[in-house]
């Protein structure tokens, strides 16, 4: 059966709701551009300030139907509007399995005949995040080091590292010291592909790289 699931509670599963279509739409870039007279075409700004792309917010939109016993309208409105209207919620779809959105909702419900209709509608986040987080367990070697190479996908991240000791970390041609326990660098910044990082400690040294991966 197909539906969407919203912060745990499922629309068909939980309240009888037939999902009739979903969509969620593609993010629009931000785009700047600046106009010069007398010049050919502009000019384009829009990765100037951060070197990267930004985007709007992401909307999303399902249709439900439900068709129960008309006393049964009225409970079922103020269930939904209870957990859903106006509320931050996250969003899973049947159709993106490794994913969820989250965003807020709005509800709107219509009589069609015996069929009482519902349209939710949300504005997301922009990136489409992934269910289960990405996870590297490193052990240091004999040799003091251990470098590895962690992937990512659209949306720029920062790794939390978790180590059992103190070890030095270099990223993008810099040094970072830390101490035993779970650390977040802000310098330290996935970008999208390959993301080559090198941990230097005693040999035996466990620590782990973790962060969630965001798609557009």
């Amino acid at each position: 059966m197909n539906q969407v699931i919203f912060d745990g509670v499922a629309s068909y599963s939980d309240w009888g709701l037939f999902c009739t279509s979903v969509n969620v739409e593609e993010p629009e870039p931000k785009e700047l551009y600046i106009d010069i007279p007398f010049r050919d075409g502009s000019i384009d700004l829009t990765e100037s300030l951060t070197g990267d792309i930004a985007y709007k917010d992401r909307k999303f939109e399902a249709s439900f139907a439900f068709i129960g016993n008309e006393k049964e309208w009225e409970p079922l409105k103020r269930k939904v509007r209870a957990h859903l209207h106006g509320k931050r919620r996250v969003i899973e779809t049947d159709n993106l399995k490794e994913y969820y959105l989250d965003g807020r909702c709005q509800t709107t419900f219509e009589r069609d005949g015996v069929v009482l209709r519902l349209t939710v509608a949300a504005t997301c986040d922009t990136y489409m995040i992934k269910k289960i987080p990405t996870i590297y367990n490193v052990t240091i070697d004999s040799a003091g080091t251990k470098s590895i190479v962690c992937k990512n996908s659209r949306k720029r991240v920062i790794p939390t590292i978790t180590t059992d000791g103190e070890i030095t970390i270099t990223f993008n041609g810099n040094s970072y010291t830390l101490d035993a326990g779970t650390h977040r660098i802000t310098n330290i910044v996935f970008t999208e592909g390959d993301n080559n990082i090198t941990f230097s400690g005693a040999e035996g040294t466990k620590l782990s790289v973790e962060y969630r991966e965001g798609a557009i």
